[in-house]
């Protein structure tokens, strides 16, 4: 689940990088027809304030992403120590029986 968030981030970044790039090119079309500059520096700030809040986006995607490794570090920590325990009885048990069968 981990591997495939950071798939979904890394896409929703490309696809923020693609319109991006798209604003700008947009932008040097607007610039090209010789648009009212004030027009262009509107654009230009909302173009910035859409890339900012992507970022901010991006950012508490990425910790979610970050937490849940974390919790599934912590889960899989607690498997393996389980396991640990359960081998330790094992051997214990292996233990007691081979005394009781020298004692017989």
């Amino acid at each position: 689940v981990s591997t495939q968030s950071t798939g979904l981030a890394v896409q929703s970044s490309q696809t923020e990088l693609a319109n991006i790039t798209n604003d700008k090119l947009r932008l040097l079309q607007q610039i090209r027809a010789k648009r009212n500059p004030d027009e262009i520096m509107i654009t230009i700030l909302d173009d910035q304030e859409k890339a900012k809040q992507s970022l901010i986006s991006l950012k508490s995607e990425y910790s979610a992403i970050v937490q849940k490794t974390q919790h599934y570090q912590q889960e899989l920590d607690k498997i393996q120590i389980s396991q640990s325990d359960i081998s330790e009885r094992i051997t214990e048990r292996d233990n007691e029986l081979t005394t009781k069968k020298k004692l017989l």
